[in-house]
């Protein structure tokens, strides 16, 4: 089967090789319609052997004369295709007038395409060949992996140059090499025409005096014949060849802009973590920046000496002289935008934060470079100034209508004046910059409003090309302003909003007010998959839309927009005073931190409200668990790393109604016990009292939604393996951990345990403090506790000794007064008899009456300011609140 047939077959099924192979050919300048046609005498040919010079003598017939001859055939075939006639007419166009604008003029030949095709046919030769080798390499990479198409390509950080680009420029330097050459070739056959035609000239004015008309006439013919060559090769000089290279190098050099502004696109996008420049980037960019420098001043260069051979003798009404003075034109503003273009900050501040105190900054680096700038070939090194401006008066200083003087600084840039950029690479490296007296506008104390602020700091210095001096300036990404490291979540908020959703050409630092939702859902996917290793899926999205947006029972957001107050400033209705952009990152950060594993392996749902949590675990068996987010609390801390809560919904037997019920628990989850402990520790260490055997301990957590049947020893082998063998290698003995989880509420626990009781530690009730991050827990409603948890240490014959503050010394809250009764506390009985001191949680009326009714008496209520309680053991200890007393 012919290559061509087997790319026809692929694209039927991978439409994106259709639209490659198109762009191919149109790279390398080979009409589509030749190329299908053609197929089968296309690739039998020797285009290898065709390219080379030393060979260019033994290539008959031509391959050129050969193809345009076969399509004269078939165009002229009896009985022809009407469709195919017209592809093949308008292949053939095409391909003469490609032959057309790479060939080189000989100005002293008028046959055009007679002496052309040599040059012309390595020109060809050179393309067909490429592109046959990237049709091959198309269809082994698909043959080799017929699946490719649904893998995820592996993507490579490291930058690799454009093979088209890099063949465009190679051929675009033959071309211009060979210019010079031609013009002096132009040069001298004018000078001989002119010369001849002087002769001419003055032998008719003899002839005419002498009175001889017939030889005069003969002369008149012979001058008009050389006026009309010249005129001729002028024109066919700018039109078939100049003006045609002069628009292949605008190509060209659009090309490369294109490549500048994608880079500083990327540059915008790394905040977002979307996109970023691959790593040697800037090198192949500045490479091809220099080509294009290179190639737009030798050909100014062709065309003004051009321009002098055309003034040498000039005719009325000269078109070819007119035509290359608007190419010159042209070309000289290319080069000015060119040079604009190049000029970039190719460093900026890490995260586009910088910290304000006492009016200034901390110093920060920054580069800057001229891309190209050694093919400029400058009479001077650039020195270039740093200036930091607002997002207003930057606007102002782009805006090429503002007719008002320039705006003020916001401030002084120290170490930013008068830099010299090195020579190669053409680069300004400023290492020490720093922000003083910064003028920043009162906004008050508001965060929201304080990192909504956007400036931008601008370089500016001057180059001397060809005797014209430019004058450029490059601006930074935006950077916010911060007092304070808490700001940075906020400040970060506004960055990736103003680098996800703006235009890549904008004025500093216009974005838009609101975008579609599908947009917002690749930046969170993007920042989550970056920082933690696993991106987001639709159940995630819906439950984020739904918090976003205020609709928990929506289904589809596709064609919802989203403003920027909605995603970072709006305070969640379920949160205590936070944005959604802050428990967002508040999660990310405990993520990535403290259960990266975990959440990479999917252990953990996270983004599930509490109602989907217990209708997906209220079928499942006693046991099923799963782990989410907290909607309602963050961490509040004046830093810029905080983090989220987490909370385990687990489904048990509820002692009180026997039947099954979905508790919620968030003790011993918080950051702290992360850092301390895995989260699979955790988990494997919650117990609590079988209900079919009252005193005896189970396992509060069995299965991991939604694989509920697979144990948890056999879901987390991996983990608590592996937990296993660190403690194995270090030498130690350590106590297991256990938590106790109580599902009972204090009244009903504490009637069921004075006839039952179940005595902790007394190195636990010792090391008792209430106001331990681990001595409450969250069961269904936070207002109306359903539950408790009791922690109880290992006998202390195995106790750790190393681990002062180890899960084992710590006591629950079942280990305090409680306030579910309207009227009054209650108190676990369990506890009083070791002779400790508890402050009161709730009003104290008719609170012995309760206690002498739950069968606890020898209790009285002490009114002291400063009561005390002497237990059974008489231990004395003071308590701050009102005290029980113990008779």
């Amino acid at each position: 089967m012919a290559q061509w047939d087997k790319i026809a077959q692929l694209s039927k099924s991978e439409t994106n090789i259709s639209r490659q192979i198109i762009s191919l050919l149109e790279h390398c300048q080979i009409p589509i319609n030749i190329r299908q046609i053609f197929a089968g005498w296309i690739e039998e040919q020797p285009w290898a052997e065709f390219e080379n010079e030393e060979h260019e003598n033994q290539c008959e017939p031509n391959v050129l004369k050969e193809l345009l001859s076969k399509i004269s055939q078939r165009e002229q075939a009896p009985g022809g295709d009407v469709a195919e006639i017209a592809l093949l007419a308008d292949g053939r166009r095409k391909l003469i007038v490609i032959i057309r604008n790479n060939c080189t003029i000989h100005c002293n030949k008028c046959v055009y395409l007679q002496d052309t095709y040599g040059t012309s046919s390595r020109f060809f030769a050179k393309n067909m060949k490429h592109c046959l080798e990237s049709e091959r390499l198309v269809i082994e990479s698909l043959n080799q992996d017929p699946d490719m198409k649904r893998k995820r390509p592996i993507k490579s950080n490291i930058a690799v140059e454009d093979p088209q680009i890099q063949q465009r420029i190679a051929m675009m330097q033959e071309k211009i090499s060979g210019l010079d050459a031609m013009i002096r070739n132009l040069d001298h056959c004018q000078e001989v025409s002119h010369l001849n035609l002087q002769e001419l000239t003055e032998k008719k004015v003899s002839a005419e005096r002498e009175g001889n008309q017939i030889i005069a006439d003969q002369l008149v013919s012979k001058i008009r014949d050389i006026t009309v060559r010249i005129y001729n090769e002028r024109k066919e000089l700018c039109e078939q060849c100049l003006v045609p290279l002069a628009s292949e190098v605008a190509h060209l050099v659009l090309s490369i802009w294109e490549e500048i502004a994608d880079f500083k696109q990327k540059q915008k996008l790394s905040i977002t973590c979307l996109d970023k420049p691959k790593e040697g980037a800037i090198e192949i960019l500045d490479k091809h920046c220099e080509s294009g420098s290179v190639f737009m001043i030798n050909l100014l260069r062709a065309l003004e000496n051009t321009q002098m051979i055309f003034r040498k003798n000039t005719f009325n009404d000269d078109p070819p002289l007119k035509l290359l003075q608007k190419v010159i034109e042209e070309l000289n503003s290319y080069i000015k935008e060119h040079i604009n273009r190049c000029f970039i900050v190719c460093k900026d501040v890490p995260n586009q934060i910088l910290k304000v105190g006492g009016g200034k900054t901390t110093a920060f680096r920054m580069s800057v470079r001229l891309l190209g700038g050694c093919g400029l070939n400058p009479s001077a090194s650039p020195i270039v100034s740093a200036t930091l401006y607002s997002e207003k008066d930057l606007a102002l200083l782009e805006d090429a209508n503002h007719k008002g003087g320039p705006p003020k600084p916001m401030g002084v840039v120290s170490n930013g004046k008068d830099k010299s950029m090195e020579k190669r690479p053409m680069v300004a490296n400023f290492t020490a910059l720093r922000l003083e007296k910064v003028n920043r506008p009162d906004k008050g104390r508001n965060e929201d409003l304080v990192t909504s602020y956007k400036y931008g700091i601008m370089f500016r210095t001057s180059i001397n090309v060809m005797n014209n001096t430019h004058n450029i300036k490059a601006t930074s990404l935006p950077l916010v302003l911060v007092s304070q490291t808490s700001q940075d979540c906020m400040a970060k908020g506004t960055l990736i909003w103003d680098a996800a959703f703006s235009k890549p050409t904008r004025l500093p630092f216009e974005v838009a007010s609101e975008v579609e939702w599908t947009g917002v859902k690749a930046v969170l996917n993007a920042l989550w998959k970056e920082h933690t290793g696993r991106g987001l899926d639709e159940n995630h999205f819906l439950f984020i839309a739904r918090l976003i947006f205020k609709d928990p029972l929506r289904t589809n957001f596709e064609n919802q927009m989203i403003t920027e107050k909605q995603l970072i400033r709006d305070k969640m209705p379920s949160s205590q005073g936070f944005s959604f952009w802050k428990w967002n990152w508040a999660y990310m950060n405990l993520c990535r931190d403290h259960i990266k594993r975990e959440w990479q392996d999917g252990l953990v749902c996270g983004f599930i409200s509490k109602q989907d949590a217990k209708e997906r675990l209220q079928n499942e068996p006693v046991g099923s668990f799963l782990i989410r987010f907290s909607e309602s609390s963050i961490e509040s801390c004046q830093k810029a790393d905080f983090y989220g809560y987490l909370t385990v919904a687990v489904l048990e037997v509820d002692p009180v109604t026997t039947k099954n019920r979905v508790f919620f628990l968030k003790d011993h989850l918080t950051p702290e016990d992360l850092a301390k402990y895995d989260l699979v520790m955790i988990l494997n260490a919650f117990e609590v009292e079988d209900f079919m055997n009252p005193g005896v301990m189970k396992r509060l957590l069995n299965g991991l939604y939604p694989n509920v049947t697979i144990p948890f020893e056999e879901r987390f082998h991996s983990y608590l393996a592996n937990k296993r063998e660190s403690l194995k290698d270090s030498g130690y003995v350590h106590a297991s951990l256990k938590l106790e989880i109580s599902l009972t509420d204090d009244k009903t626990r504490a009637r069921r345990e004075s006839f039952n009781p179940m005595s902790p530690s007394v190195s636990s009730m010792n090391s008792y403090n209430p106001q331990s991050p681990l001595s409450a827990v969250s069961m269904d409603n936070p207002g109306t506790p359903q539950g408790v948890g009791m922690l109880t240490g290992s006998p202390i014959g195995s106790r750790d000794l190393d681990s002062q503050n180890s899960f084992t010394e710590r006591p629950m809250v079942s280990q305090m007064l409680t306030t579910d009764l309207p009227e009054f506390g209650t108190i676990d009985s369990n506890l009083l008899q070791f002779g400790n001191s508890f402050m009161q949680q709730g009003a104290d009326n008719g609170i012995v009456q309760e206690l002498s009714n739950m069968g606890i008496e020898g209790f009285v209520n002490s009114q002291d300011d400063m009561g005390q309680l002497i237990g059974a053991h008489g231990q004395e200890s003071m308590d701050g609140g009102r005290t029980f007393r113990r008779l």
